[in-house]
C-alpha cells in the first residue's frame, strides 16, 4: 500500500447555495471565474465570482446529470436524463445546440475536440467537437453493467470507462485494432465476495497514470499501457465519490461521502455520515 500524505488545512467557503432538490454535477469555466451546477430540478445554474451574480442559464426537461465547459467554443455543455446534450452561451434561455441521445446520460467527458458519453442501456457515443458537434461513433459498452464514469485519454486516442460492477474498460477511439481494448477488475473484496462500484476515473496530466476510486472507500493508480497496478491505497471509512489531479499532477484530490450504493435506508440509519475532501501527494 502507498502512503497517504494529508495536509491539515482550514478551508473557507467562497460561495454557498442551498437548492431544494439534490445537486448532481458541477464544473468551472476555463478561466476559473464562473462555476456551473445542476441537479434534479433540471436547471443549469451559474455563479460569477467576479460579479457575485447567480442565475439560471438554461433548463432541461429532467435532471441535469453532467456539465462541462467547452473552451474552444466558449460554451457550456450539459447532459440530462431527458436524453439530450445541450450547449448554452449564457445570453439566452434556449440552447444554441441540442444533441439527441439514445437514452439517459449517466456520464461523459470532453478533451478538446473529443467527447465521450455513456447512457443507460450501455450506449456509448463519441462526438467530434472540432467544428460544431458531430456524431463520430456509437456502439454498446464492452462492460455488461451500468456505466458510472469515463475519462478521455490525455492523447485523445481512447478512453477509460468504469461501471457499477467493479470493472474498468480501456477502449480505443481511433483505429480498429481490438487488441488495444481490454477490461480489468478493481474495487472488489474477494474474501467477502463483494463487488463495488467504480465511482470515478482520472488520468495524471504528465505520466498518464490512471486513477480509479470506488464505493469500497479505496483508490488505486494503474498503468494502462503496461496493464498493471502501480499503487493501491488504504481505504477510508466511506465511499470515494470523485478524484482527480491538479494541472501539474503534483496533488491528487479525492472526496469521500455516502454515494447511495446501500440505498436510502442506510442514509436514514446513519444521518451524520461526514463528507470530506482529501489532498495527497500526486506524483509517485
Amino acid at each position: 500500500y502507498g502512503e497517504i500524505l494529508e495536509a491539515q488545512a482550514t478551508a473557507t467557503p467562497k460561495f454557498m447555495d442551498v437548492q431544494a432538490d439534490p445537486l448532481l454535477c458541477s464544473c468551472w469555466s476555463s478561466d476559473g471565474n464562473t462555476i456551473f451546477y445542476g441537479g434534479c430540478d433540471g436547471i443549469v445554474n451559474a455563479y460569477s465570482f467576479q460579479s457575485s451574480v447567480k442565475g439560471a442559464i438554461g433548463k432541461h426537461d429532467k435532471p441535469v446529470s453532467w456539465l462541462k465547459w467547452i473552451k474552444q467554443h466558449n460554451l457550456l455543455m450539459s447532459g440530462s436524463w431527458d436524453k439530450t446534450l445541450r450547449l448554452w452561451d449564457g445570453r439566452q434561455p434556449l440552447p444554441v445546440f441540442t444533441q439527441p441521445l439514445p437514452e439517459r446520460l449517466y456520464c461523459g467527458d470532453v478533451n478538446e475536440e473529443v467527447g465521450v458519453f455513456a447512457t443507460a442501456e450501455r450506449h456509448i457515443l463519441i462526438l467530434d467537437l472540432s467544428s460544431g458537434v458531430k456524431l463520430y461513433k456509437q456502439f454498446l459498452s464492452p462492460l455488461r453493467f451500468q456505466s458510472r464514469c469515463c475519462r478521455v485519454f490525455n492523447n485523445k486516442k481512447g478512453f477509460a470507462l468504469g461501471s457499477i460492477e467493479g470493472r474498468v474498460a480501456i477502449q480505443d477511439i481511433i483505429g480498429d485494432d481490438e487488441s488495444n481494448n481490454y477490461t480489468f477488475q478493481c474495487h472488489r473484496d474477494k474474501e467477502k465476495n463483494v463487488i463495488y462500484s467504480v465511482n470515478d476515473v482520472a488520468f495524471h496530466p504528465e505520466s498518464g497514470i490512471l486513477a480509479t476510486c470506488g464505493s469500497d472507500g479505496g483508490f488505486a493508480w494503474w498503468n494502462k499501457d503496461e496493464r498493471k497496478l502501480e499503487k493501491a491505497f488504504k481505504n477510508v471509512n466511506l465511499p470515494i465519490t470523485h478524484c482527480g489531479w491538479n494541472f501539474s499532477g503534483s496533488i491528487f484530490c479525492y472526496a469521500s461521502g455516502y454515494d447511495w450504493s446501500k440505498g436510502t435506508k442506510y442514509k436514514t440509519d446513519h444521518p451524520t455520515l461526514p463528507t470530506q475532501i482529501y489532498l495527497t501527494q500526486g506524483k509517485q
